[in-house]
């Protein structure tokens, strides 16, 4: 199995860095097949189901912010199939007034792999609501290969709950009007 694994590794770096025809590609899908049922019979939990049922969104982007891979969560937290953002820009996803925020923290976390990056942001939805997200993002090398990975986690009512929180700190509740001096 361990030598498998060698050449279902090595089979893996040249997809990864695009050496890889159509025939390589089926080839190394049957074996990722085949090496996940082995690992399945060792009664582990397999890789996918813990990746799509994880409660966050899962990006892995190219360190030019293209979306590769994502897990399930986005239908239920942004309303897109998986699919759909595969090939297209992360940046996209946020609102457009915050993108240059989230484009500082993804190029901060290139430039640190050791380095958690982590921010509040608004992401828009497929039916184009807005909602608050927690995102956090590192980069992670693997071989010649530098893959961005981000997960974002819906904050949107506790982001509400601050607000208004924040407000009534400064405001009289009957008259609304500022009853604090800054």
């Amino acid at each position: 199995t361990v030598a498998r694994l060698r050449e279902h590794h090595d089979l893996m770096k040249n997809v990864l860095t695009g050496n890889a025809d159509d025939v390589l590609k089926a080839t190394l899908a049957a074996q990722t097949e085949t090496l996940l049922r082995q690992v399945d019979s060792g009664h582990r939990i397999p890789f996918d189901i813990l990746h799509n049922n994880t409660p966050v969104t899962c990006f892995t982007t190219t360190t030019d912010g293209i979306v590769v891979h994502i897990n399930q969560f986005v239908t239920e937290s942004l309303g897109y199939e998986v699919a759909a953002l595969i090939g297209s820009p992360i940046i996209d996803l946020y609102f457009p007034a915050d993108r240059g925020l989230a484009q500082e923290n993804l190029c901060a976390a290139l430039e640190d792999a050791a380095r958690l990056s982590h921010w509040d942001i608004r992401h828009v939805k497929k039916d184009g609501d807005v909602t608050w997200m927690r995102n956090r993002a590192r980069a992670v090398h693997y071989g010649a290969q530098t893959l961005i990975l981000v997960t974002c986690e819906d904050i949107d009512e506790t982001h509400k709950v601050h607000e208004l929180l924040a407000y009534q700190s400064l405001h009289d509740e009957l008259t609304q009007l500022d009853n604090r001096k800054a």
